[in-house]
């Protein structure tokens, strides 16, 4: 008799019971549901947010813009002559390097190309900017 009642009990313990196959089965579909639509409701959150950051933004008028091939390019940006470009042009243009060559080294000891930011009047360097992709 207690081994019959033991066989029961475990019997009831093995088995789902109808309900409990029914919540698996809409549980296997309503939560990647769930999961998704909260995924496109952050990424439309986050879109609205970039928008919204970028419509105060005006960028300046660039005139005698020309590309100087293999050193980088050159323009008046804001009233002000500017460069962007490989060590080679800032150095044909007289600006320094010294202030962000650490930074430079760093980029390309990482397999970075470089490019430098320049203004000419007087010329400093503004920035240093590393570029790769993906292989």
């Amino acid at each position: 008799m207690l081994a019959r009642m033991v066989r029961l009990i475990e019997d009831a313990q093995a088995t789902k019971a109808p309900i409990q196959r029914l919540v698996d089965r809409v549980s296997a579909v309503f939560v990647p549901a769930v999961l998704a639509v909260a995924a496109v409701t952050l990424a439309g959150w986050l879109a609205a947010a970039v928008r919204e950051a970028a419509a105060g933004l005006t960028l300046p008028a660039v005139s005698g813009f020309r590309a100087l091939p293999g050193l980088g390019v050159e323009g008046t940006v804001a009233g002000r002559r500017t460069l962007l470009g490989n060590a080679a042009l800032m150095r044909r243009h007289g600006v320094p390097l010294d202030t962000l060559t650490q930074d430079a080294a760093a980029m390309q000891a990482v397999g970075h190309t470089v490019s430098w930011l320049a203004e000419l009047d007087p010329p400093t360097v503004r920035a240093v900017l590393g570029f790769s992709d993906t292989v």
